[in-house]
């Protein structure tokens, strides 16, 4: 009996040093999506710790996204975050189009829980709810998350009193503004580029231009067991550049209540996630970066570019404060990302309206802008160049 009882003793310090999501992976990587599904759901349900039911609602999203099924992953993916507000996804391993889902339910989780008073892009102190753990025998209930409700028009519309008009505003000619460039390039085992693609850009009127020029620099190549390969690598370009705008007419709108959500433009870390082609594109003659145990190198990488003219409308969502001043932009359209922070500056800089009003007292509002401009983006200027270590290659 005593034997038996460390047996078992035994058998369950193995197991509680295992993986939980060792056999649910497992099913996952041999194509038992659905047998996935149902382990990574009870892991998601049973297990005690709060950061092991999110990872696990994280990966049942996954899957059920591989299936198909976004309306399931959006919902798992909302649970996952309600456990664990601090969630991110790695851009190395999903696709683009699973990072805007996670994207959607992060909108979803943060718009249903914002009162007017709140920055609804900032981060919040969510609750973890206790989670019923069921005896091993028993069958898995539901799991006790509330599913968040979306409302179909925007949560920044405000009642207000007065029409807020605009009380100053004093936007710089021009703005000096620095941004990347980020290149995958295909190069041979003689360091010879042979092919580019631009898959992220502050400067996208540029892309062409510069997938031309890069067919012309020089790597040193991969190398794998002492023999040079062939593989992709990724190039960040650091570019500065000055915006020279002439602004044909500037539109402010209290947001209503009809509005629809909108969809901001990302900017920062979140913009730099690898696109889907080069997530499950399988090239040819080209070695994965993991089986490589050297990258190429940049040696040498010569940029030379032209001014460009244009006129653009910039929409967005002011965010003002009860003294009128503006407290944040986020941009729903514009022409070059790199732009948006030094925009923000601008906008909070050099323009104030009048208090909005509500109810007699002084509140936060929202805006819709567009700011409709002629433009010269001098040609960028390059600052540095380096390759670094991306998986554009499917894990």
């Amino acid at each position: 009996m005593r034997r038996t009882i460390a047996l078992l003793m035994l058998a369950c310090a193995l197991w509680a040093q295992e993986s939980p999501f060792k056999e649910a992976d497992e099913a996952y990587a041999q194509g038992k999506l659905r047998s996935a599904e149902k382990l990574y759901s009870a892991i998601a349900i049973a297990n005690p710790d709060p950061q092991v039911q999110a990872d696990a609602f994280l990966r049942l999203a996954w899957v059920q996204f591989s299936l198909n099924e976004k309306q399931a992953a959006l919902y798992s993916l909302e649970k996952a975050l309600t456990l664990n507000p601090k969630l991110t996804v790695d851009p190395n391993i999903y696709n683009q189009e699973f990072y805007r889902l996670f994207e959607m339910a992060s909108l979803r989780r943060t718009l249903a829980s914002s009162s007017p008073g709140d920055d609804p892009l900032g981060e919040r102190a969510v609750p973890i709810p206790g989670l019923f753990v069921p005896a091993r025998e028993e069958a898995l209930p539901s799991p006790p998350v509330k599913m968040l409700s979306l409302p179909a028009t925007t949560p920044f519309a405000v009642p207000l009193d007065n029409k807020i008009l605009p009380a100053a505003q004093k936007a710089p000619g021009a703005i000096a503004m620095e941004g990347d460039i980020t290149l995958a390039v295909l190069v041979d085992a003689l360091g010879k580029p042979r092919q580019a693609r631009v898959y992220q850009s502050d400067f996208p009127q540029f892309g062409d231009t510069i997938v031309r020029q890069a067919l012309a620099w020089k790597f040193t190549p991969a190398a794998k067991t002492g023999r040079p390969v062939a593989t992709w690598t990724a190039v960040v370009l650091r570019l500065k550049s000055k915006y020279k705008w002439d602004i044909q007419s500037a539109k402010f709108t209290p947001a209503a209540q009809d509005d629809p959500i909108p969809v901001f433009l990302p900017w920062g870390f979140q913009r730099d996630r690898i696109p889907g082609e080069y997530q499950t594109a399988v090239f040819k003659d080209a070695e994965n970066i993991h089986a490589v145990d050297a990258m190429p190198d940049l040696r040498k990488a010569d940029v030379d570019l032209d001014d460009f003219s244009g006129r653009e409308t910039i929409k967005g969502v002011v965010w003002i404060g009860p003294d009128g001043r503006v407290k944040k932009f986020r941009a729903t359209q514009i022409h070059a990302p790199g732009l948006i922070p030094y925009l923000e500056q601008a906008l909070t800089e050099g323009y104030a309206f009048t208090p909005p009003l509500s109810g007699g007292r002084p509140v936060e509002a929202w805006l819709n802008a567009e700011i409709t401009v002629e433009y010269k983006l001098q040609a960028p200027k390059l600052l540095a160049s380096k390759s670094v270590k991306v998986n554009l290659y499917a894990p």
